[in-house]
């Protein structure tokens, strides 16, 4: 039960990502750079990977920066939705 609910949630989250790029005719690029419209969620995570958030702290005052943000990481995280983007700090476009 637990195994076909992780599917659902994995193939739910596909099909939000693959219907956002569709809305604007968009692309990402796949595994040896070509563009595609319908990336798989694993690739789309793996795409993810080498983020990092930050959090320097210089008298008393925290600062968090966010490391490892390209183009195609930030309109990937807009594509996921406003709250994503709220989070990451990254401006609605």
């Amino acid at each position: 039960m637990v195994m076909t609910l992780a599917l659902l949630v994995y193939a739910v989250a596909q099909r939000h990502v693959r219907q956002a790029l569709a809305r604007p005719n968009d692309t990402l690029p796949h595994q040896i750079h070509q563009p595609t419209s319908r990336p798989t969620l694993r690739w789309f995570f793996q795409m993810l990977e080498g983020m990092h958030r930050v959090r320097v702290i210089v008298h008393d005052q925290v600062h968090t920066f966010l490391d490892g943000l390209n183009e195609v990481r930030i309109k990937m995280l807009r594509l996921v939705g406003e709250k994503v983007g709220q989070a990451y700090h990254i401006a609605s476009g």
